[in-house]
């Protein structure tokens, strides 16, 4: 006999009691059969399954009247008798008991896998009265299937002796233990023979018979909540130092509770502007399954103050400067004097960096510390009051992670400069010294107690500030004439503002905004609802009023016997369904566009309605979207289009355009978005076709460790190299995702390589991850082959079409970083 091979072993294994067998490994699944008998030809007949068409149970022995009979009495099945001579029944051979030889487990000729059985129950749903589950292994036991490999026939019991039983959780680990289980998914259970040899007396490797059985427990995580000591109130503020405290856990069925990492926590939208009771939504994944929960907190009013916040971006001295030359000659003023700077050696220039949830696109550079010769370099703060000054910063020398002893950031309440402005002298230092700063952006916090002007600088080497918030607390007083000369210089709201959102075509009042500030004066318009009288909502001419989404709104007020004020916010404008701004759709990747080879031109793929699939864009979390119709037409042509219905259209090969209408429902509320497109290709095999690859149907993960294949074609494969990453995207229109390279382009890391069957133009859209940058196509040497224009912005999004002119390996990025949207591969003649 020749020995089984490993695969068709664990194919033949079996985990069922009795005549019923179950399939091949992985399935804890019970069959059920037909009532009705199905001929097996000379040999017998069964009952076949009524889930599997290849499954059926034993095969029994035709039925006959006499020794005459030529039609089985269960099945139909006919026989041919000669005339005189009865056919006999067949009578099974009997399979004989293992023998062993000498001290080894002799395996019958005719066994074709191990069958286990004993477990117990095979799916086991845990809960607070079953906490856990046990599998005792004593009542297992294990037989030789004999006949069919697929659907294999109980026959002897193997000794226990000769049996290597092992249990493995769904984290693929050993379990010690046969107790106390109660890891969610599939515990396998495994026997192998040992000590045992063929029917010929030849040794067995371990895995020639592998039974194997699943037991399915049941534990899902059903809750995630904050853990106890995390704070929940916080005064009425911009700044949020309250979800900083919250450690999670999550609740499974059976009640246990495991923690959760913050970074693997999204947490819903914190009201920091109204007082009172407020709740926001979190949700984590776990084992795959999204997981909700809701934290309650407090925000308390902030007794006769309001909180104002303003900040500095490297990016706003952008204009200000070029590259390393630095700000040479005088300090720059900016915020109407809130902020000055000065940095005579230093500059501006791009940083691209991510920390605390922001994104640094530009860095200012110091150039040198504050004491040495001729080295201007500081930040000058003005606050009105009382302030926390909040700075992202780090040191420009160093490895990464490990910053240069000695570098801190300090806050003065002053500088003074003698020796021909050559020396500089500071005053009295606010608080201590902060940390030793790092090769990357750190946070450091410095508390004011006085209004007045304050000095941000380094006492020794360069360092890189990437941004500057001040959240100040003004005391309220008597209300100001906001006319004549008690006017302010500028309208500057609560930049909360910010964050809220409005519904489309809604009345905007700005609820929560508390009050304006001069520099000398505080000014309360009223402390829960602030209906300015003359103030406008108006839209930038630029902007799409008709699409909902981020938008930038001016506010304008004009003060009786007083010149007119503005503010500029970024707004989110809502659809009828709150948190929602639009919706997108796209085709089911389960719609398989290509043809067979060879097919004829009239051969179709069948697209249906449900085929379609809706997502929301905004941030509610219990919205739902669906497809509610639909239409499509071959690209480019006129006309409405034929209707995509429940049933099904079949669409042949090209390329077509489907139009979609989508409605969004959160409870009662609903939203309808009309007229979305979905590009839809029907290609036939061994043709060349297009390709293409949007980074909405890829799923956000972090950089990426090792090479991953994102799409493959005819035409070419896509691939993400070490260092790339997917990530949310909800600031540009049509892309809720980005694919970030994070840096300049290699053959190893940081581009998406392409690797082309012919010749092809590859279409990108693309940001770049700042100014001054150019997205290029480079060979398999590096060597760059075009790039794109060179427009000097990062908030735009561009398209840019390569040419290769032959097959082979290419790579798309740049000298720094680029974020891509669309990919599109062409086959060129």
């Amino acid at each position: 006999m020749n020995k089984l091979t490993k695969l068709l072993s664990v194919f033949a294994l079996a985990g069922a009691i009795g005549a019923g067998v179950a399939g091949a490994a992985g399935c804890a699944h019970k069959h059920t059969y037909e009532e009705k008998w199905t001929s097996g030809g000379a040999e017998g007949h069964y009952h076949g399954a009524t889930c599997h068409e290849d499954k059926h149970d034993d095969i029994k022995p035709h039925t006959w009247d006499d020794d005459k009979d030529t039609t089985c009495n269960d099945c139909g099945y006919t026989r041919t008798v000669e005339s005189g001579t009865p056919t006999p029944t067949p009578t099974p051979t009997p399979t004989p008991t293992p023998t062993p030889t000498g001290d080894k487990l002799k395996v019958p000729a005719d066994a074709v896998a191990l069958m286990v059985e004993g477990v117990g129950d095979e799916e086991v749903q845990l809960s607070a009265a079953k906490k856990s589950h046990a599998i005792d292994k004593t009542g297992i036991k294990v037989y030789f299937g004999t006949g069919d490999r697929s659907n294999p026939t109980k026959s002897t019991e193997v000794p226990a002796d000769n049996l290597d039983l092992k249990l493995v959780d769904p984290k693929e680990q050993t379990c010690s233990s046969w107790e106390g289980l109660k890891m969610n998914g599939d515990y396998t259970l495994t026997a192998k023979l040992k000590n045992a040899v063929d029917s010929e007396g030849n040794a067995l490797d371990e895995n020639d018979y592998v039974g194997t059985i699943l037991v399915k427990v049941i534990n899902k995580a059903t809750e995630i909540a904050l853990k106890e000591g995390a704070t929940t109130t916080q005064a009425q503020s911009v700044v949020d130092g309250m979800t900083s405290t919250w450690t999670y856990e999550i609740t499974r069925e059976n009640e246990d509770k495991e923690d959760v990492a913050a970074k693997n926590v999204t947490v819903g939208r914190i009201d920091h502007v109204h007082t009172g009771e407020r709740s926001a939504a979190i949700t984590t994944k776990v084992e795959g399954v999204e997981v909700k929960g809701t934290v309650n907190y407090t925000i308390s009013a902030t007794d006769g103050a309001i909180v104002q916040s303003y900040a500095l971006r490297a990016a706003d001295l952008a204009d200000k400067v070029s590259g390393n030359d630095g700000i040479q000659k005088a300090d720059v003023e900016l915020q109407d004097g809130r902020f000055i700077v000065q940095a005579t050696k230093g500059g501006v220039d791009d940083h691209g960096n991510e920390y605390d949830g922001k994104y640094f696109a530009k860095r200012l550079k110091f150039g040198g510390h504050v004491l040495g010769d001729n080295s201007k370099a500081y930040i000058k703060i003005h606050v009105d009051a009382a302030a926390l000054i909040t700075v992202y910063g780090y040191a420009n020398t160093g490895t990464a992670g490990n910053g240069e002893a000695n570098r801190y950031l300090s806050i003065y309440d002053g500088i003074t400069y003698t020796d021909g402005q050559k020396k500089a002298t500071l005053g009295n230092i606010i608080g201590d010294k902060q940390n030793t700063l790092q090769k990357e952006d750190t946070r450091h916090t410095f508390n004011v107690t006085a209004a007045g002007d304050y000095y941000l600088v380094c006492e020794s080497g360069d360092v890189c500030i990437s941004y500057v918030q001040v959240d100040q607390i003004v005391t309220t007083g008597d209300a100001v004439n906001l006319g004549g000369d008690a006017a302010p210089s500028a309208l500057n709201l609560d930049t909360s503002a910010a964050t809220k959102a409005y519904k489309k075509d809604a009345t905007v009042s700005f609820e929560g905004i508390t009050g304006s500030i001069t520099y000398a004066n505080a000014v309360t318009l009223d402390s829960t609802k602030v209906d300015i009288a003359n103030a406008d909502l108006v839209f930038p001419e630029s902007v799409d009023t008709s699409k909902l989404g981020p938008k930038e709104v001016t506010v304008e007020y004009t003060p009786e016997g007083g010149s007119k004020l503005t503010a500029k916010y970024t707004i989110n404008v809502e659809s009828e369904v709150a948190g929602v701004w639009g919706a997108t759709a796209k085709l089911s990747s389960d719609v398989n566009t290509e043809l067979p080879e060879g097919s004829a031109a009239d051969a179709a793929v069948t697209v249906k309605l449900s085929d379609l699939e809706a997502a929301i864009v905004g941030n509610s979390t219990t919205a739902t979207a669906t497809v509610t119709e639909a239409t499509y037409k071959a690209e480019g042509a006129e006309g409405d289009g034929t209707a995509i219905t429940a049933a099904g259209v079949g669409i042949t090969k090209g390329k077509y355009v489907i139009t979609a209408t989508v409605k969004v429902t959160d409870g009662d509320d609903e939203a309808t978005f009309e007229n979305l497109t979905i590009e839809i290709n029907v290609t036939v095999a061994g043709e060349m076709s297009e390709l293409k690859l949007n980074v909405n149907d890829l799923t956000a993960e972090a950089k990426y460790t090792a090479d991953k294949v994102l799409k493959t074609g005819e035409i070419a494969t896509i691939t993400a190299l070490v260092d790339c990453q997917v990530e949310a995207n909800t600031g540009t229109t049509g892309y809720t995702n980005r694919l970030k390279t994070g840096g300049s382009v290699a053959t190893n890391k940081k581009a998406i390589k392409v690797q082309l069957e012919g010749k092809a133009t590859i279409t990108i859209i693309y940001k770049k991850g700042g100014n001054s940058r150019t997205a290029g196509l480079y060979d398999s040497s590096q060597v760059l082959q075009q790039h794109s224009e060179a427009e000097d912005s990062s908030s735009t999004l561009f398209e840019y079409t390569f040419t290769a002119v032959n097959a082979g390996t290419y790579y798309l990025g740049g000298t720094n970083g680029i974020n891509f949207y669309e990919i599109i591969i062409t086959p060129a003649a």
